[in-house]
């Protein structure tokens, strides 16, 4: 087995390691890969070719576990999750209702955050049963007066 250690992402998912050559190699008994993680399962021995999975990486850090088989060890070091700071919610800046019966709402928020306006007539409904009432619109502001009043 090629000793060259691994990084695999910090979502779960699976591996494989280089061939064994031959690949009639015997995999089986004491030369049988194994792990030393509870987070790095051997999967298949078919054909030379050693598959793993590994679970999701919850920490903050990256995690190293070790395969081992036919006399070789193999570190693999799974990614720590990415941490991405919480956003701040929007902020209502502005309310008007023009004729017609429709509330026009005005917000201000973090670049990258969407919403949506939800509505419903019973507020004791899940929101998950509440109307989608329209997608926000992102306006540009409106350009600063740079004129200057002209003198008497």
């Amino acid at each position: 087995m090629d000793a060259t250690a691994k990084t695999e992402a910090a979502a779960a998912g699976g591996d494989v390691l280089p061939v064994v050559l031959p690949s009639t190699q015997n995999l089986t008994g004491p030369f049988n890969p194994a792990s030393d993680s509870d987070w790095l399962t051997i999967g298949d021995v078919t054909s030379g070719v050693v598959s793993f999975t590994v679970t999701a990486n919850p920490n903050a850090e990256a995690r190293t576990g070790h395969l081992t088989g036919l006399g070789q060890t193999i570190a693999i070091t799974q990614m720590n999750r990415v941490t991405v700071p919480p956003l701040a919610p929007p902020t209502l800046t502005g309310g008007i209702s023009p004729a017609g019966g429709v509330f026009q709402m005005s917000f201000t928020a973090p670049t990258g955050l969407g919403f949506s306006g939800l509505s419903s007539p019973n507020l004791g409904l899940a929101v998950t049963n509440w109307t989608v009432a329209g997608a926000a619109v992102e306006t540009p502001p409106a350009p600063a007066n740079t004129s200057s009043p002209v003198p008497p």
